[in-house]
């Protein structure tokens, strides 16, 4: 009845098939499906009768919401897995999508419906694509944390800014820090986020940012659930904070990390509050880290992977959680077979040659295999790590490492046996010298050669890692004095 979309009777049958045997259902008290004696399709089809309800991935387009019973008017589905090698994130209110997020696994085209409307749109593998409610796309690599180092003010933030308590800490781009207040008899506390102070993003006509997504780190990735404030508000004012028109809200929470997605909401100010605090610590409100993603008009600064970049300092992982060490700083551990962590916009310039880590195992260790731009992208070098007096035991392990030029999304993707494999706590590239292989053939010859002149003469520009292995004296130019010294490498 899902695939007929028809959603209705879908939802009778749910009713039906979680409603005890002894309440005219089929559900036993062992949660198997009762079709005497028992019927294995029955719990199988109904996990993949609900995911129909959600989404259908048929005849090469993606339907989100296709059969949505008016008893779930409201609510969301994360991780669904659609035809194609796409995986989709929805948000849904009053019947209506509110947004999705698209990860594309394969860089296929993307094809989605949602009542009635249809969009196409190319993709990258491993990229991300933000869907509005009105079908609009959005590259989610083009937005930016507009909320990183904006002002801040707090309900009860009475503290200076040199204050471990202070406000400042839930958006300074650290989940090391926190902001920690307690939770009043009276009134929820709350922080209030000044939009317009910092970087520029793309803006509305009356001074207001369009936000697409929120991230809120409450006890961090691996802190202690039972400190998660159990209710929070989010509330969007486009007047600078005078009136606040639109909200969301999180109930019964006990994540450590909670996110959503926004329908391209306009606001200048945002209120994040906290409606209920943590189940224990006596009213405790604690805020790690408060992210606003909007859509950037400048690009993104780069990172340098030729400076010690901490590990805890990821855009992306999967699997690992942070932990505190006794010296006050972070690492990442509990570190299994497939995990990895990643880091946007790593300028390698010209190319690395080396790669080390910081890292320590109370195990036999494993493998950090370094990719590029997605979990499964090129692979330009292989570090081991074995096993040291302990996981917090640093010690450096060093690799060979080609092929990385330009900028770069970098994954650090941990491989080995069972059970945990490693801690890490920072790591540093070495940078190599230009071999003035403009074209990666593996030959330095007149074809480099051509392709400098080409770009010089402004004929045909060369690409960010042509150009990177183009700049033969190092001084961030392509000169005709870089086409002199290739001229000699020929």
């Amino acid at each position: 009845w899902a695939r007929l979309e028809d959603g209705p009777h879908a939802y009778n049958l749910v009713r039906l098939l979680v409603s005890p045997v002894g309440n005219s259902g089929r559900l036993y008290d062992n949660l198997w499906d009762a079709h005497p004696p028992f019927q294995i399709d029955g719990n199988f089809g109904f996990t993949s009768g609900v995911a129909e309800v959600l989404l259908q991935s048929h005849d090469d387009v993606i339907k989100l919401l296709p059969a949505l019973p008016e008893q779930w008017n409201t609510g969301h589905a994360y991780g669904l897995c659609a035809r194609g090698g796409f995986t989709v994130d929805q948000d849904w209110s009053g019947g209506q999508l509110v947004s999705a997020s698209v990860y594309s696994k394969n860089g296929n085209v993307c094809t989605v419906s949602c009542q009635g409307e249809t969009v196409s749109f190319p993709t990258e593998k491993g990229k991300t694509y933000i869907i509005s409610s009105d079908l609009e796309v959005t590259d989610a690599d083009a937005l930016r944390n507009v909320a990183r180092d904006r002002s801040v003010y707090a309900s009860t933030d009475a503290m200076s800014d040199d204050s471990a308590r202070s406000s400042r800490y839930a958006v300074d781009g650290s989940d090391a820090t926190a902001w920690n207040d307690s939770h009043s008899a009276s009134g929820s506390a709350y922080i209030e986020i000044d939009l317009n102070q910092g970087k520029k993003v793309q803006r509305k006509d009356n001074d207001t940012y369009t936000l697409c997504r929120w991230d809120i780190s409450l006890a961090g990735i691996s802190g202690d659930q039972k400190d998660n404030a159990r209710a929070l508000k989010l509330s969007f004012s486009r007047d600078h904070g005078k009136t606040y028109d639109s909200s969301v809200t999180v109930n019964g929470n006990s994540k450590n990390i909670v996110s959503g997605v926004l329908d391209n909401i306009e606001a200048n100010y945002v209120r994040v509050e906290v409606s209920e605090p943590a189940q224990y610590g006596g009213g405790k409100t604690q805020i790690n880290e408060i992210a606003l993603w909007g859509i950037s008009d400048e690009p993104e600064p780069t990172r340098s992977p030729y400076e010690t970049v901490e590990a805890e300092s990821f855009d992306r992982q999967s699997g690992i959680q942070t932990e505190q060490l006794e010296n006050g700083g972070m690492d990442v551990g509990y570190i299994q077979n497939g995990d990895y962590i990643a880091f946007k916009r790593m300028d390698f310039g010209a190319g690395a040659e080396e790669f080390s880590v910081q890292a320590g195992s109370a195990s036999d260790g494993g493998t950090i295999t370094l990719r590029l731009d997605s979990p499964t992208g090129k692979k330009i070098g292989s570090c081991a790590v074995s096993g040291t007096d302990g996981w917090t035991d640093f010690k450096q392990f060093t690799c060979e490492v080609s092929g990385a030029a330009g900028v770069h999304t970098l994954y650090l993707v941990f491989e080995g046996g069972d059970g945990f494999l490693m801690n890490a706590d920072s790591f540093t590239f070495k940078a190599g010298k230009s071999t003035g292989d403009l074209n990666d053939d593996g030959n330095t010859d007149a074809q480099d050669a051509v392709l400098m002149l080409n770009h010089l003469l402004t004929k045909k520009a060369l690409t960010a890692e042509q150009a990177a292995r183009a700049d033969l004296n190092g001084d961030g130019k392509i000169t005709a004095a870089d086409l002199s010294l290739l001229k000699g490498m020929i």
